[in-house]
């Protein structure tokens, strides 16, 4: 049985007046004025924990928990900085000086752009489907315990309706990290400094392979 409807109140009854004279206002402009396109929200990056290795020169030290969480997120960053962020919004690549080193700074958005960021797509129509498989971690400890390096795998998946079609991404390689050393730098916090991808599109006008080796 249908629930009775609460009375109408004048004041309910005025705002509901004033709606209805604002529409026909609004429908006799001839719709001189278009509405502004619905904005699109990136979807979230989370990133999947995946195995991690330690190759030690010493017999001591280990590669915690915290660590292989601070290189995920930097992992996270970058993704989100360089390729879901800029193509969700149709916008440049941000944030990148928290994910690189200086020196793979200047090559991810230099010559290197291409395959490393997805700001120059056609922008989406709906918010675009990310797909993040886990991510391994192969980290390096020197003779005394501690981090020199830690490998990242990436492998994204990346698609959105555009005008005229779709645009997929797939994006895999590796990233190489270091504890950042640089003024400023959180602790613990990771940097890349160097990098291996493959990045794959489809556009709606055909398929692209773009690589990029960062030593």
């Amino acid at each position: 049985m249908p629930r009775p409807r609460p009375p109408l109140t004048v004041a309910t009854a005025v705002v509901a007046l004033a709606a209805v004279a604002f529409g026909a206002v609004a429908c006799s402009s001839g719709g001189a004025h278009k509405a502004a396109p619905a904005r699109v929200v990136p979807p979230e990056v989370q990133i999947p924990a995946g195995p991690v290795d330690v190759a030690r020169a010493g017999a001591g030290g280990d590669f915690t928990d915290a660590q292989a969480a601070e290189v995920r997120d930097t992992v996270a960053r970058y993704l989100s900085g360089a390729s879901v962020e800029p193509f969700s919004r149709s916008a440049p690549p941000s944030g990148l000086e928290t994910v690189f080193t200086a020196d793979a700074l200047t090559a991810a958005t230099g010559v290197d752009r291409a395959a490393l960021t997805d700001a120059d797509l056609p922008g989406p129509t709906a918010t675009p489907k990310l797909t993040v498989a886990p991510v391994a971690i192969t980290a390096l400890l020197d003779a005394n315990g501690a981090p020199v390096y830690a490998s990242a795998t990436i492998d994204q998946q990346l698609e959105a309706p555009v005008a005229g079609g779709i645009v997929g991404v797939r994006r895999a390689g590796d990233l190489v990290l270091e504890p950042c050393a640089a003024p400023g730098c959180p602790d613990g916090a990771f940097r890349v400094r160097a990098y291996s991808i493959l990045v794959q599109r489809t556009l709606p006008d055909g398929t692209t392979t773009t690589t990029a080796v960062k030593k």
